[in-house]
């Protein structure tokens, strides 16, 4: 018991010990001191409630974290939630409440300074305790003066609108859902007719609270049926999302004749149900599998399946969050669920198949990171990871990063694992921001020597053509493309010649078998189906660096000339000449 009970001792000052905790997101008023009232939003505080909470969150608020005195810093979980408001509410105020700080001096020691260094958007540090009624003053004049600062309060309302405002909260008194039509007539009986006027109107009494007008990244609204009543949605989804059959007995399989038993008919009428259910699938929190049933992936097992296994050459890409949101995998198995592989799908993760290529998505909770990992033809494979990263960063779009910078940005990084380097992570974003520099390398550190990474062929390899192709337009303004080819398609293979677009070798000996090699890898290529092809490119290049080094891996380069070998075997005489030249090599390194 803890934010239930602050709140209803702010509301109207009661207090009862039995009164159970919220299991949905419920609507309070609250009187201040200065003659405003603010709505409260209640949400229900349990984790597979939290896939839910970007719906109601708003960067138009002040928002109250309470901690509970009793339980260390750690289980409070401080910095997710802090992290998780900027996530969705930007630079919003903050007001952070340790309750039950009760007379038996239970107080909680919190790193202000730290804290308020890192989100400068806390506005209050308030201990409180709602058995005892101490720090509720001091808290309602906190709230008080956030509320104040909030720029859309100090607008002030013309007769009209608040004349608007109450008459849909009359209506909401006999309609849950207000016909679009009918929001119109009130408007225009108040003198409000322009419609951009009633749709700037709409976007504020949603911010208020006032009705609900969910609107996607296209700003199209969620519900063609009207604009809503707050407590009637909220109580559908958390009634379902909650629901013990669901949750325990189907495991996260919703049918039509369990939605009958969880939403009241004198409420929810079968087409009211549809509504929701539509709604949760717009939502992203169900999907639906064929008539009358619908998977809810945040009610889920945790436990992932087994046999997940990729193989070590499987493109590996990485996202990195500032706190890893329960939304990001739920809202991305809703968006993708059509190419779920086999049913191989869990709370934190999915299998995708598209054609001959299959890609795990999971969430790495601990490490606030979502890995991907994607096998296949590597002409085709891209493509799929191209899908997989653009409905992530849509996704990531719904964050308040965009257009922020500093300490109230959400910042998401990229990372890919190239397959020649096990154990390294290199930066995507850092490898694009070269690539339209023009730079040709990017030096990491791996497994403890300087290595030069080429930019160019790390994007080939990452992403389809047609990304990349404005990428090496910028690269061949400062010289050669990198000795390679750049697969445009089954069959479509482009040669890019370059004689020297490696440095020269440690061993001078080598410098001009190196070259002849290169140049017959070159003329073999065209001739190599387009995944032998890429595999020859990616084990010359790996040839070429290796040979840079004092004293050359031989664990690295005799691999890259046998698969340079088994590559020319394919091609008869046209790939005698690279045998010949990679047995000297070999030779002549010992």
């Amino acid at each position: 018991m803890g934010k239930t009970s602050l709140t209803y001792r702010l509301t109207d000052g009661t207090y009862d010990p039995q009164r159970k905790s919220t299991l949905t997101v419920e609507t309070h008023t609250l009187p201040l001191p200065d003659g405003h009232t603010a709505r409260i939003w209640d949400f229900g505080g349990q984790e597979f409630m939290h896939a839910t909470h970007p719906f109601f969150f708003s960067a138009r608020a002040v928002y109250l974290l309470v901690l509970n005195v009793r339980n260390t810093y750690e289980q409070n979980r401080v910095e997710y939630w802090l992290r998780l408001i900027r996530a969705y509410g930007g630079d919003t105020p903050v007001i952070v409440a340790a309750n039950q700080a009760d007379a038996d001096q239970h107080r909680m020691d919190l790193p202000q300074n730290r804290l308020h260094r890192e989100f400068s958007n806390i506005v209050a540090f308030v201990q409180t305790s709602a058995q005892d009624n101490t720090g509720i003053e001091d808290l309602r004049e906190a709230i008080a003066a956030a509320v104040d600062s909030l720029p859309h309060v100090r607008v002030l309302f013309a007769h009209s609108h608040l004349a608007v405002k109450a008459a849909l909260e009359a209506e909401k008194q006999h309609a849950n859902i207000i016909p679009r039509s009918r929001y119109a007539e009130i408007c225009a009986a108040n003198g409000i007719e322009d419609p951009e006027d009633q749709e700037i109107l709409l976007a504020l009494m949603h911010d208020l609270g006032v009705v609900l007008d969910f609107r996607d990244e296209n700003n199209e609204p969620l519900s063609e049926a009207g604009i809503l009543n707050p407590n009637w949605v909220t109580e559908a989804v958390y009634r379902i999302i909650t629901a013990e059959e669901v949750r325990v007995r189907t495991r996260g399989r919703l049918t039509e004749a369990m939605l009958r038993r969880i939403l009241p008919s004198e409420a929810y009428t079968r087409p009211h149900r549809r509504l929701i259910m539509e709604l949760m699938q717009r939502f992203e929190l169900a999907y639906p599998e064929g008539a009358g049933t619908w998977w809810l992936p945040n009610a889920m097992p945790q436990d992932e399946p087994e046999g997940l296994d990729f193989p070590a050459d499987a493109l590996r890409f990485e996202y990195d969050y500032p706190e890893l949101p329960e939304s990001v995998i739920t809202r991305f198995i809703v968006r993708t669920h059509e190419w779920i592989d086999g049913g191989r799908v869990w709370r934190w993760g999915v299998v995708l198949r598209q054609g001959e290529n299959r890609a795990l998505v999971r969430a790495d909770v601990p490490n606030r990171r979502v890995e991907i990992f994607v096998d296949g033809p590597e002409t085709t494979r891209v493509y799929l990871l191209a899908q997989i990263r653009g409905h992530l960063e849509t996704i990531h779009k719904t964050f308040t990063r965009d257009g922020k910078e500093g300490e109230s940005a959400f910042v998401v990084k990229a990372y890919i694992r190239p397959t020649a380097y096990p154990g390294l992570r290199v930066s995507f974003d850092d490898l694009l921001v070269l690539a339209k520099d023009g730079r040709r390398t990017k030096t990491e550190v791996w497994e403890g020597k300087a290595i030069d990474l080429d930019v160019h062929m790390l994007l080939v390899g990452y992403t389809p053509p047609e990304e990349h192709k404005e990428m090496v337009k910028e690269l061949n303004i400062y010289g050669d493309v990198i000795g390679s080819s750049i697969v445009q398609g089954s069959g479509n293979t482009v040669n890019q010649q370059n004689q020297r677009s490696f440095n020269t070798p440690f061993n001078p000996a080598l410098a001009p078998l190196l070259e002849e090699l290169t140049a017959a890898v070159e003329d073999m290529l065209s001739h190599l189906d387009d995944d032998t092809a890429q595999k020859a490119q990616k084990n010359l290049r790996r040839l070429q660096e290796e040979l840079q080094e004092k004293s050359p891996d031989k664990a690295w380069y005799s691999v890259s000339i046998e698969g340079l070998k088994a590559a020319a075997r394919n091609v008869g005489e046209i790939g005698a000449p690279v045998i010949m030249l990679a047995d000297k090599i070999l030779r002549l390194l010992g």
